[in-house]
């Protein structure tokens, strides 16, 4: 992936990890589950927001914690998992706030790479994964 924030352009250029972790059990409709990260290890944060200050997409919300990161999406999604063909890789807006005192809710936000230009100057010049494996699950 390369995005290019004021002119400067930064690269995650890394290797997609996943693994078949067995059945979790403890839904309704047992799943397969799966694990995802970066070999590397890479940085999936793109920008980073000074804590306690206004949300940038809900106008009169103050975030405790915000930043743009890479998420990588589904391990079912690579491992070619026909449940997972959806959960895919994206870049987001993640968002943690308070509404009462104890309460604190996280939201994910998926952008599009024109709200990521025009809400946060973030430009997308290349994103691109590799395509899921062929697999078979019986």
């Amino acid at each position: 992936m390369e995005y290019e924030i004021n002119g400067e352009r930064y690269i995650i250029d890394d290797i997609v990890v996943c693994s078949y972790n067995g059945i979790d059990t403890t839904g309704l409709i047992p799943s397969r589950w799966y694990s995802v990260s970066l070999k590397n290890e890479s940085n999936k944060t793109l920008m980073e927001f000074e804590d306690n200050t206004e949300s940038k997409l809900t106008k009169g919300r103050t975030n405790e914690k915000a930043s743009i990161r890479l998420h990588l999406g589904n391990g079912g999604y690579y491992l070619g998992d026909p449940d997972d063909k959806d959960f895919t890789p994206y870049i987001s807006y993640d968002e943690r706030y308070k509404t009462e005192p104890k309460v604190t809710h996280n939201d994910v936000t998926k952008l599009t790479n024109e709200q990521l230009e025009e809400i946060f100057g973030i430009k997308i010049i290349r994103f691109e994964f590799s395509s899921p494996i062929e697999n078979a699950f019986e």
